[in-house]
This record gives C-alpha cells, sequence and structure tokens, in this order.
C-alpha cells in the first residue's frame, strides 16, 4: 500500500465534488465540497457546514500513513471532521 498523499485526496475530492456520501460508523449522511482553503462538508441532518483545511487534513493523512486507522476518535486532538476525512480516505485505499 502506497502512503496516502494530500494530491491523492484532493484529487478523489474534486470527483466526489457535490455527492452524497454517509460516514462509516454512524452512517451520517453528509456532501463535500471542494474550496479553495479546505473541503467542507455539509451534514445532512442539520444542514450545517464544517470547513476542514489542507494543513488539517494533511496532518490527519501523516498520521494515518505512520499508523493506519480509520478511527476517528484517533484523530480528535487536531480534528473534529475526521469521519468526514477518513470516509474519502478509505474510498482511496480501496480503490487501489
Amino acid at each position: 500500500m502506497k502512503p496516502a498523499s494530500l494530491q491523492d485526496f484532493r484529487a478523489r475530492v474534486d470527483s466526489l465534488d457535490g455527492q452524497a456520501c454517509e460516514t462509516d460508523a454512524r452512517k451520517r449522511g453528509f456532501a463535500l465540497h471542494v474550496r479553495p482553503q479546505g473541503v467542507e462538508f455539509t451534514l445532512a441532518g442539520s444542514g450545517n457546514r464544517r470547513l476542514e483545511r489542507w494543513q488539517y487534513v494533511e496532518q490527519l493523512l501523516d498520521r494515518y500513513n505512520k499508523k493506519p486507522s480509520f478511527n476517528p476518535g484517533d484523530y480528535q486532538d487536531f480534528s473534529r471532521n475526521a469521519s468526514y476525512v477518513l470516509r474519502v480516505l478509505r474510498a482511496i485505499v480501496e480503490a487501489e
């Protein structure tokens, strides 16, 4: 398995822009949109928007590359949006 990169993540997010997705564990629906400053997740239940800046996506990917885990709790010290980012990351890993 090759390391997850921000470039691969951004390419995958670009292909999913505007599409509906759901988290792995709780099956919470969301749509994602690419923004210049990061990726924005619009929560299906509430319509609330959450922006995960590219720097935090990259930090999550770096940690994932050191210790692969799809558990959002492993990233909670710097990302409250880990479950959404991890869903996209899982799609990248499974596509390889």
